[in-house]
């Protein structure tokens, strides 16, 4: 298949060529721009314009939103600005017929209510080991988006998930 795919695109740049062979984007995108004061009718144009283009030419699109998930040595830290474009992202799905994935459930769930909070990364591995649930901590950082390593497990782990259940995994 790949073989039919580069022989018929062969004539077009190369950019366009990876373009038009992409078949699966995970999406998470529209939260930085709650922060950078971006007016949401033009969130939600861009949001759009992306998922209207990628759709174009035959790109599965699964569109996910933020859950920002405050650091207990840092709460006021979080960037809770993230979350405000999260019904602009709903309504974009919902506009292009794309599946959704909220990550609150998900990162709500890996928490392990009875770990002990610290500074101190000692489960590094523990992801690798089958760990499932965690610190605060060790799901993200101190402004409450960027993941650490279970975080990065658990995004992982429920955005492969969701595909399998979408059946988007394979041939």
């Amino acid at each position: 298949m790949m073989e039919e795919i580069k022989n018929r695109y062969n004539g077009l740049p190369v950019i366009a060529r990876v373009m038009l062979i992409i078949m699966l984007v995970v999406m998470l995108i529209g939260g930085n721009d709650a922060g950078q004061k971006v007016e949401r009718a033009t969130t939600a144009a861009n949001l759009d314009a992306i998922v209207s283009r990628l759709k174009d030419i035959g790109t599965r699109v699964l569109l996910v939103q933020y859950d920002v998930l405050p650091h207990p040595a840092a709460p006021e830290k979080a960037w809770a600005h993230l979350n405000a474009n999260n019904d602009l992202i709903a309504a974009a799905a919902e506009r292009h017929g794309c599946p959704l994935l909220d990550m609150g459930a998900a990162m709500q769930a890996a928490i392990d209510p009875d770990a002990v909070e610290t500074t101190t990364d000692y489960r590094l591995l523990a992801g690798w080991l089958g760990v499932r649930r965690y610190r605060v901590c060790d799901l993200v950082g101190v402004d409450g988006v960027h993941l650490n390593h279970g975080g990065e497990l658990t995004y992982g782990r429920t955005i492969f998930a969701k595909l399998a259940e979408l059946g988007w995994l394979g041939a």
